[in-house]
């Protein structure tokens, strides 16, 4: 799981609307909290979440596929920051998707 934290209620909109756009449905490919009291609010990407951007980034159409390639390589940035295992891990969902690219998105959901 992959969280971006912020103080800001309109940040925590922008990157949910941000994870609409390529296609991901809150809470199934991710969740979100609001900020309250002054606390920090979070959009938390699961794993399905990065296995459904990294189909996209495959075979997306358009804007959608850049999209999530862009959203892909920036969350096995981010992990790479946390260690290699984190990485590894990342980078490994990923592969595993792409791998099977002839695979529908049910197919994909018994990768876990």
């Amino acid at each position: 799981m992959v969280r971006y934290r912020s103080t800001d209620p309109d940040s925590i909109v922008r990157e949910a609307q941000r994870l609409r756009e390529l296609g991901l449905v809150e809470g199934v490919h991710f969740t979100v909290k609001m900020p309250e009291g002054g606390g920090k609010g979070y959009v938390s990407i699961l794993r399905e979440g990065l296995e459904r951007a990294a189909w996209f980034s495959v075979h997306g159409s358009g804007d959608q596929q850049k999209l999530a390639a862009e959203f892909v390589g920036y969350i096995l940035q981010r992990a790479g920051e946390k260690g290699r295992e984190v990485y590894e891990k990342a980078k490994r969902v990923v592969e595993e998707v792409r791998a099977r690219g002839a695979l529908s998105l049910t197919d994909i959901k018994g990768l876990r």
